[in-house]
């Protein structure tokens, strides 16, 4: 019975790249993942080509910001994150 629960358990990820105005990439912007209903708050770091990832989201409606200093705050709210899919949210500063 462990096994078969085990294997229901579905997860969802937001992937995606901070760049500037110009598309270059922002290495070690600060990116946060809000989940609208509860509140649960995820923060990760982009890496040296900018890109970012949140694996094994529950599924729901997110809200995704992304900082880095000197730069405007990139937001975006209703991420819609569905059941096992990957949503890409790029985010240019």
């Amino acid at each position: 019975l462990t096994a078969m629960l085990a294997a229901q358990i579905i997860s969802s990820s937001i992937v995606g790249t901070a760049t500037d105005a110009s598309g270059a990439v922002v290495p070690g912007a600060s990116v946060t993942a809000v989940n609208s209903s509860t509140g649960i708050t995820r923060n990760t770091v982009a890496d040296n080509s900018g890109a970012y990832s949140f694996p094994q989201l529950a599924p729901g409606n997110y809200r995704v910001e992304v900082t880095a200093q000197g730069f405007k705050r990139y937001e975006v709210s209703e991420v819609v994150l569905p059941v096992g899919q990957t949503v890409r949210v790029d985010a240019r500063l």
